[in-house]
Formats: structure tokens, C-alpha cells, sequence
């Protein structure tokens, strides 16, 4: 039985919590929501104005992040 135990708790520190954590709040989907949107609309800006490459790139990687965000929220799509 302890050699049972002992395995589980090894298993269970080598393999992490990550399968335990709990589902994000309706105020954590809203937030990414908003925050995803304000990169999509900084990205567009981005091109519209003629901006430098360089900043061009960085609104084009922020919204990706942020897409990742969204997508582990559950809200695909948006």
C-alpha cells in the first residue's frame, strides 16, 4: 500500500497539477476578450498608419499571445 502511495505522489509531482486546474471565471473570459480585441484593433492601426516594421511586428505578435489566451479560455472564434 505504501509502495501504491508513493508511486501516486511521485507521479503526481513529476507530472505536474496542470490536469487540476479549474476553469477560468466569466470575468477572466471577458478580459481576455477585451484585451484580445484591443491587439487585434492596435494591429490594424498598426498597418493602417504606416507604422515602423518593427512595431508592426510587435502588434502582430501581442495579438497572437493574446489569441493564445483566448483559445485556452475556451472562446475559439472570437
Amino acid at each position: 500500500m505504501k509502495k501504491v502511495l508513493m508511486t501516486a505522489v511521485l507521479a503526481m509531482g513529476l507530472a505536474g497539477c496542470g490536469g487540476l486546474r479549474f476553469g477560468a471565471t466569466e470575468a477572466q473570459k471577458q478580459n481576455a476578450w477585451v484585451h484580445h480585441r484591443t491587439c487585434q484593433l492596435t494591429q490594424q492601426t498598426a498597418r493602417e498608419e504606416n507604422v515602423s516594421p518593427a512595431l508592426t511586428g510587435l502588434a502582430a505578435l501581442a495579438t497572437q499571445q493574446s489569441e493564445a489566451f483566448v483559445m485556452d479560455y475556451g472562446m475559439r472564434g472570437c
